[in-house]
């Protein structure tokens, strides 16, 4: 008996765009919270990673508020899923983060290996062609947030494409 399968896309760019929109709320919530990027900053930011959604490759996105030393103070992990269509989506939120003298926020992406694989000029055609303006390099931020408690704190999602946002913060000791 031979068995064959078929996969089909249940979501649409436009599905794609709907869940980033929810998250570019968030990001831009957290960033006026903290004071820390400007409505420009996060309006490329997101841009940039509508384009690597679009294209298949956004896998992860952690919005993470770090230290001086680059120690996550805080984060907000959006884990991309392509099987989404039993989700119900959620109004973003829960993003009042604090204004924390000596913090900066960061936006890290894990991208799938289509984008880690391509060479120099292969990135250099992409971002020309699809107008990718940030530089999406490798991270030395360590992005397990040991230490961290974790919270599932809601789901964005548009027929079978979602994100599901996860928060991670230090754990007070009573």
């Amino acid at each position: 008996m031979v068995m064959t399968t078929t996969r089909t896309s249940t979501y649409t760019i436009t599905d794609v765009c709907c869940v980033l929109a929810s998250l570019a709320a968030d990001y831009s919530m957290i960033a006026q919270a903290t004071a820390t990027h400007s409505v420009a900053h996060v309006e490329r930011t997101v841009a940039d990673l509508t384009i690597f959604a679009g294209h298949d490759m956004l896998l992860v996105v952690e919005i993470v508020l770090v230290d001086a030393k680059d120690v996550p103070v805080r984060a907000a992990q959006y884990t991309v899923s392509t099987t989404a269509s039993g989700w119900s989506n959620q109004e973003p939120g829960n993003n009042l983060w604090p204004k924390v003298s000596g913090t900066r926020l960061l936006v890290i992406a894990t991208l799938s290996n289509t984008w880690w694989t391509m060479s120099a000029t292969e990135k250099a055609r992409f971002r020309e062609r699809t107008g990718l303006q940030g530089s999406w390099d490798a991270t030395s931020i360590d992005t397990s947030f040991s230490g961290m408690g974790r919270t599932v704190d809601r789901r964005y999602a548009s027929n079978g494409y979602g994100m599901e946002k996860a928060l991670f913060e230090k754990q007070v000791r009573s």
